[in-house]
């Protein structure tokens, strides 16, 4: 499993992991769900270094994927869900994204963008309609499917480290994107964690948007 979470989840292999409005799984399940992603992503040709733009509120789901591509060696861009067609078209294009992933609420604005930049459309590899809805636009699929597509739940081999590339707020142009430093990020969460205490036995509530660098 992915070498952060791996050792809560053999610990606290039935304990709760992530809730949302839609349900909630176990660390065990957290670990087999990560996994297959894992492999899906890689299945669709994602390798380290490419990108997956993540255009979605909170979830279960948008974790997932941050943990996947964290240990798969990708990148994800969270992109803030306030976004116009335009701006969420100028970040698909910037980013070079091979991926998207968005869910009900924002997949409109989503196909729009894609439609105004038709080069980041021709190279996606990967789209999917995040949530319990099945009824996916055109060149997406469901994400339980791309899921339920690798029955293989064991560890992948060759593990690499990824991490996040947020989009500045635009103040003095367009949005540009910053990659954080893998070994940074880590260190940075890390000590935040022992700042205020927080171990495998704590519950986070995460208030703040994921595509925000705060949260």
């Amino acid at each position: 499993m992915a070498t952060m979470t791996a050792p809560v989840a053999q610990r606290r292999a039935d304990a709760p992991a992530l809730i949302d409005e839609y349900g909630s799984c176990t660390w065990a399940e957290l670990d087999r769900r990560v996994n297959r992603l894992i492999r899906a992503l890689r299945a669709a040709g994602l390798g380290r270094g490419d990108r997956i733009a993540l255009f979605a509120g909170n979830s279960r789901a948008v974790f997932e994927l941050m943990a996947a591509a964290s240990h798969a060696g990708i990148v994800f861009v969270p992109v803030n869900w306030h976004f116009t067609v335009d701006e969420l078209a100028h970040v698909l294009a910037d980013s070079g994204a091979v991926g998207l992933f968005t869910d009900a609420r924002f997949a409109a604005v989503a196909v729009q963008a894609l439609a105004r930049v038709p080069a980041a459309g021709a190279r996606l590899r990967a789209c999917a309609l995040l949530g319990p809805d099945d009824v996916c636009p055109p060149g997406f699929q469901p994400f339980e499917a791309l899921i339920a597509a690798q029955p293989d739940d064991s560890e992948p081999a060759d593990p690499s480290a990824g991490g996040p590339m947020f989009y500045t707020s635009g103040t003095t142009g367009n949005p540009k994107g910053a990659v954080y430093s893998h070994r940074g990020a880590y260190l940075a969460a890390l000590a935040n964690a022992l700042t205020f205490g927080l171990d495998h036995r704590t519950s986070y509530l995460w208030t703040l948007p994921m595509f925000h660098c705060s949260g």
